[in-house]
């Protein structure tokens, strides 16, 4: 599980960081990482793995994206610290269940945004199924790089334009239990 917290400390490392725009919107909802949503079944914490414990609102139906049927669990943790005013919707493989796409939907004041995560090319890595890709879309209808809180004005409201970010992780080998240099995780 050590990769798996690699790739999500390298993640949140590079948002929060800003190399990507989206870094307001996991500041803003932390709970994300805190629910263990962030990365999906990637995640040591990944939430469906504890359902009775945590007591998330689930609901749910089958949807089609882009041309394929997919299962829909509509996701509403019982807590909602750090997810307020977020709809957010797991999607499955009808077939195989695989974690395909997760969409974090944000409507307020005219604003929306949507951040996306996607999970591909599904390998077994001893005896465990894995995406082999993990891309993040986001988009905003207007530019958002330091998301105001709601009720709040957004800082730049009127002033910038829609921005779309997409930034892909190509596993090229899956390692379990191996030492990572602590190195790695200090900003210079």
């Amino acid at each position: 599980m050590k990769g798996i917290h690699s790739l999500l400390s390298t993640l949140f490392l590079f948002l929060s960081l800003g190399c990507l725009q989206p870094e307001g919107f996991v500041r803003q909802y932390y709970g994300l990482l805190e629910e263990g949503l962030m990365a999906g079944t990637l995640s040591a914490a990944w939430p469906l793995m504890d359902v009775k414990e945590r007591q998330p609102k689930l609901k749910y139906s089958k949807r089609k994206v882009e041309g394929q049927q997919l299962h829909e669990l509509t996701y509403s943790p019982k807590s909602r610290g750090g997810t307020l005013q977020l709809r957010i919707k797991l999607f499955f493989n009808l077939e195989t269940f695989h974690h395909v796409m997760t969409e974090y939907k944000y409507y307020y004041s005219g604003i929306e945004l949507l951040f996306l995560e996607q999970f591909e090319d599904f390998r077994e890595v001893d005896g465990m199924t894995l995406p082999h890709k993990y891309t993040i879309y986001y988009s905003s209808d207007r530019y958002d790089s330091n998301l105001s809180f709601p009720g709040e004005p957004h800082p730049t409201a009127g002033l910038g334009s829609p921005s779309i970010v997409r930034w892909t992780f190509k596993a090229k080998q899956w390692m379990h239990n191996a030492h990572i240099d602590p190195k790695l995780f200090k900003a210079y």
